[in-house]
């Protein structure tokens, strides 16, 4: 035992231990945020240099229908999420759509299903508040049980002085 835990110390301490991380599951503010193969792409998501900034978004439609089958049947229960945010961040909708500070306002339409909605804040800026009724009194992690016909999400970052 005692060789073989000094036999994958050594390995270790030479480098011969690589992590590797999937596409798309780490976020990040700059490259040094990422595996050594990846960069971090516009859309704060660490990938490799050739899917780098198409993470999120890029598969809705094939991950909406692996959660619900019929989700691309266009008479499915479908609800709208209108995002606004202030100051400078992001939100993202179950790890498929987000939404930009640079982009204003955001619609979205999903089918009518449980959602988790992610603030997260651009470097110097920090998570404030829910500014909507819907993620009232959450942290920056929001779950949504159901959506209505139209769900507004309000989110407010401010300045990290």
């Amino acid at each position: 035992m005692a060789l073989l835990r000094a036999t994958l110390a050594g390995a270790l301490a030479a480098g011969c231990y690589s992590p590797t991380l999937p596409d798309c599951t780490v976020a990040c503010a700059n490259d040094a945020d990422c595996a050594p193969s990846q960069t971090c792409g516009g859309d704060g998501m660490c990938a490799s240099p050739e899917r780098a900034g198409r993470c999120i978004g890029a598969s809705l439609d094939a991950a909406l229908d692996a959660r619900v089958p019929d989700a691309g049947v266009p008479d499915a229960p479908r609800c709208r999420f209108a995002v606004t945010i202030e100051g400078k961040g992001r939100v993202v909708i179950d790890g498929l759509v987000e939404c930009k500070h640079k982009e204003g306002t955001c619609a979205f339409d999903l089918p009518v299903l449980p959602h988790d909605v992610i603030a997260i804040a651009e470097r110097d800026w920090m998570f404030e508040r829910w500014t909507s009724v819907a993620c009232a009194a959450q942290d920056d992690a929001c779950y949504l049980a159901s959506c209505t016909s139209t769900t507004l999400i309000g989110v407010s970052f401010v300045h990290d002085d």
